[in-house]
């Protein structure tokens, strides 16, 4: 990959090798390269290996796909096809983020299955299992994921293809896995050096999953709602109509959470998300199937329902109407 920098502070093209304009580095004006030129008399050098085509560990020779969650350079093989929709699950550490991915592959190994929407494959079924490694315990007591890494240069990208029934269409869709330590550090401070990963995922996701963690709240009582709202009011300050879905997690712990605390958590949601929808999780099983384990699957219909409709679409134009734009009418040469 070429050494170098970009004047664009929002690129991390010095990191990953991907231009924020999607321009080859060479043909970048905002790329100022360090890398020096080799003489000529040094003959012919094989081509660098940039970032898109650097072999991933565990990879065969010559295949890019491993199976294992996606890095930034690996959204090619993604979109290739389509340009896939992101939904970010936002919330602090320890408020059962990655378990929720994980419950998800989960419910689909067990046959259950999305509302609209039928699964159609993955490109990082690996990855998933390694998530979902942590919910398969023997004795009915949910084990706790590994801590994600608080590290600016860590990206974890989880992948579904999801086809739609009606007219057998493919929606790719990628879940992006980032510490909740990050998300803390850029509640306090949006700039903060260590919260690239999470600006990138805030920048590009498409819809947010939003959570409160139950155990925390009947833990640290009023403690825990500030930080929450902190957190809350940064993700709804540039939404830009993006969908928020306020998911309660760990919801068997919520009879143990005081009613002032809770009264006081949800003023404050509804203070800065409105009448964003609401769902009460958990990983752990109570009955079966325990509907809290199966509102894991249906965060992912809703939020999906609600960018069907927020998304805009094509207008039908009458293309013989007097009143007809023409500007909209020209589809180029």
């Amino acid at each position: 990959m070429p050494t170098g920098r970009c004047t664009n502070s929002a690129c991390v093209a010095a990191k990953t090798g991907l231009c924020f304009d999607n321009l080859t580095l060479e043909k970048c004006p905002r790329w100022v390269a360090t890398e020096m030129a080799q003489a000529k008399s040094a003959g012919p050098r094989k081509a660098p290996v940039t970032a898109s085509k650097r072999p991933r560990a565990g990879a065969i020779q010559g295949v890019d796909w491993t199976g294992d969650a996606l890095h930034l350079p690996d959204l090619e093989l993604v979109s290739r096809r389509s340009s896939p929709m992101l939904l970010a699950t936002v919330g602090e550490a320890a408020a059962g983020k990655s378990s929720f991915l994980g419950m998800l592959h989960t419910l689909l190994l067990r046959g259950h299955c999305l509302r609209d929407h039928t699964f159609a494959g993955s490109l990082t079924l690996l990855g998933w299992e390694k998530l979902a490694l942590a919910l398969r315990f023997p004795k009915g007591q949910a084990t706790d994921q590994p801590p994600t890494p608080a590290d600016p240069d860590y990206y974890r990208l989880l992948h579904w293809a999801l086809r739609r029934p009606d007219d057998g269409s493919l929606l790719d869709v990628l879940f992006p896995d980032a510490a909740g330590e990050v998300f803390s550090q850029w509640a306090v401070d949006e700039q903060d050096i260590n919260a690239e990963n999470v600006r990138w995922i805030y920048r590009h996701a498409d819809a947010f999953f939003f959570f409160v963690d139950c155990e925390a709240l009947a833990e640290q009582r009023g403690a825990a709602v500030a930080p929450l709202a902190d957190l809350a009011s940064r993700l709804a300050q540039g939404l830009r109509g993006r969908p928020v879905l306020v998911v309660w997690s760990k919801a068997d712990r919520l009879s143990d959470v005081r009613e002032g605390v809770r009264e006081r958590m949800v003023r404050q949601l509804t203070l800065v998300f409105g009448d964003a929808p609401q769902l009460y999780i958990s990983k752990e099983l109570d009955a079966q199937p325990d509907p809290k384990q199966l509102a894991n699957l249906q965060a992912v219909d809703d939020v999906l329902a609600r960018l069907a409709q927020w998304r805009p679409t094509v207008p039908e134009l009458d293309a013989i109407g007097h009143r007809t734009d023409l500007f909209l009418r020209y589809r180029g040469r």
